[in-house]
């Protein structure tokens, strides 16, 4: 499957929106200046306070501010330690932290305090799995390290040669140690690893062979002096986009943007969804719309409107950044089996779409609604877009980006 990510750099604001190989937007993303991401930075924390009723410690981060560190088991108040970012800090809640750290590169993540080698699911089972088994052992090999280690291997691993892997899983080892030398003489507030920035976070979690626009021509010209260290799969492919038309529109990422905030979705082939965010959940309403003229509609059409209603339901879960808990009421079912198997068709099309957010399908309620968790990463697009939900007023932030572009 290739895909193409567009990247637009705007005063104040940077925008990405990644293309499938059907022409269609799956996924948006949004930073802005004074918000960016902390995921992956490495701090040497001091611990703060313990909590032994909570069994959890609270760490001064410095300039990041505080955190609390669950299993907070064999720390004492003084102690410093560093700790990774896991999460940035949405509304009420802080950043989230853990003690367990990771080194990513494009092919490969590595854990120090891991064990094994793991497979990303978008590897697949069968051959594919066998082969990405192969070549990591070759580039363990060739790169001295044992092949136990805590290493998982990503999807683009499979478009990058034993060479460029062997490299990578070097670099990472390295930075891993010396990251652990740094750490037993820091201060306290030290930032000993930054998050990698808005495009590297982007490049590093991609797929292969992605194809990549860029429409800055300074950031372009970095980026293609790192690329062949850094991201050597995808260096052939990234590309300075310099036409009169904007970037987000000519892609339809500005078109794609706009739909993913609306309240209601068409379904393809009939029918709509009606998206609703509260403070607790997420819900997903689904009916037959204008398909079925007001009246009841036979098992079997429902059924086939359900199964179309997953797949756009997955489609809209990446690509407005759904997290937490979703709740999906699917159109006229009843009965225990019906309900599993629309579970079991969401958490298909759920797998198929891909992405590294970790996403489950917790199965069918006693009330027939099917529930979905998703791993929080980062703010949902209309959080960083609309001042209200249901009001659909934008904010501020939103509103003086747009006047400078």
């Amino acid at each position: 499957m290739t895909e193409t990510l567009y990247i637009e750099i705007s005063p104040g604001e940077r925008r990405a929106a990644l293309e499938d190989d059907d022409g269609r937007i799956c996924a948006l993303w949004i930073e802005r200046d004074g918000a960016t991401s902390h995921v992956g930075a490495i701090i040497q924390a001091r611990v703060a306070k313990l909590e032994k009723g909570l069994g959890a410690a609270f760490l001064d981060l410095g300039a990041l501010g505080d955190a609390m560190l669950p299993r907070a088991k064999g720390l004492v108040e003084g102690q410093s330690l560093p700790v990774q970012v896991i999460r940035d800090a949405a509304g009420d809640k802080g950043l989230a932290v853990g003690r367990k750290l990771m080194f990513s590169g494009r092919g490969f993540a590595y854990v120090p305090d891991g064990k094994g080698t793991t497979y990303a699911a978008a590897i697949g089972q069968g051959r594919r799995r066998a082969q990405a088994e192969e070549r990591a052992a070759q580039a363990f090999e060739l790169a001295r390290i044992p092949s136990d280690g805590g290493f998982a291997v990503k999807a683009a691993a499979s478009s990058m040669s034993i060479d460029d892997l062997s490299r990578e899983a070097e670099a990472l080892v390295a930075r891993a140690k010396a990251t652990a030398s740094d750490a037993e003489t820091a201060a306290p507030g030290t930032i000993l690893q930054p998050a990698p920035d808005f495009v590297s976070r982007l490049l590093l979690e991609t797929g292969a062979e992605t194809r990549v626009a860029l429409d800055d021509r300074q950031v372009f010209s970095e980026l293609k002096k790192s690329a062949e260290t850094d991201f050597p799969d995808l260096a052939p492919y990234i590309a300075f986009y310099g036409d009169k038309t904007p970037l987000f529109e000519a892609c339809g990422g500005s078109e794609a943007l706009e739909n993913a905030l609306a309240r209601t979705v068409a379904i393809p082939g009939g029918g709509r969804l009606t998206i609703d965010k509260t403070e607790a959940l997420w819900s997903v309403d689904v009916d037959s719309g204008s398909s079925s003229s007001g009246q009841s509609q036979a098992d079997a059409a429902a059924q086939r409107l359900n199964r179309r209603a997953a797949e756009e339901i997955a489609r809209q879960v990446r690509l407005r950044n759904m997290s937490g808990l979703i709740v999906v009421d699917f159109a006229s079912l009843q009965g225990r089996s019906k309900l599993k198997e629309m579970a079991d068709v969401l958490k298909g099309a759920l797998r198929k779409l891909g992405g590294s957010v970790i996403c489950d399908v917790l199965g069918a309620t006693a009330a027939g609604l099917v529930e979905v968790t998703r791993q929080r990463q980062g703010p949902a697009l209309a959080d960083l877009i609309l001042r209200q939900e249901a009001a659909r007023s934008a904010l501020p932030e939103a509103e003086a980006t747009e006047a400078l572009r």
